[in-house]
Parts: structure tokens; sequence; C-alpha cells
């Protein structure tokens, strides 16, 4: 089984149990984010290359931070969409209250 297909299944999988939707960016991410660490730890235990090791680390970490900012902004438009949709109910009690 190739590498995508096992994603995409998890992808299917994930998407059953959170009804969310979660972009194909970050799906990338996550895996690109994986194979980088593994890629640093194999030239830092293996060939002994710590520079190399410390700018791939680096860009791992920049994916990572990527990942966790697009969660949050989805998080952050979420939260505007309900309280918008809450002060919208706070009007309607009110003016029913007035009349």
């Amino acid at each position: 089984m190739s590498i995508w297909k096992t994603l995409k299944e998890k992808h299917k999988n994930y998407m059953i149990k959170s009804e969310k939707p979660v972009s194909k960016f970050i799906m990338v991410s996550k895996s690109v984010a994986f194979a980088l660490l593994i890629l640093a730890s194999f030239l830092l235990y293996y060939i002994n290359e710590r520079i190399l090791a410390g700018v791939i680390l680096s860009i791992a970490t920049v994916y990572i931070i990527l990942i966790r900012l697009d969660s949050l902004g989805k998080e952050i438009i979420q939260l505007k969409k309900e309280l918008y949709e809450q002060s919208i109910e706070i009007g309607n009690l009110k003016r029913r209250k007035e009349n």
C-alpha cells in the first residue's frame, strides 16, 4: 500500500470521526513535517551532520507552526460566527421585550 493511499485512508477515518473538514494543507504539512523530523534524526544519528539537521529541524518547526496557525485561524472564524449569531438572537430578544 502506498503512502498516499494510507494518508487518504487516515484522512477519511479522521473526517468520519471529527465531522470537521480538514484542509489538504494541514494533511500534507503534517506529513512533510514528520518526514523532515525523520530525515533530521537520520542525519544526526548516522551521518553526524549537525548544521544540515538543524536547518531541516527549523523547516519542520515552521511547518508545525503553520499547521497550528491554520487551525487557530479556523477556530477564530468559527467563534466570530457564533458571536455574530448570538448577538442577532440577543437583538431579537430585546425587540420582543420592548414590544
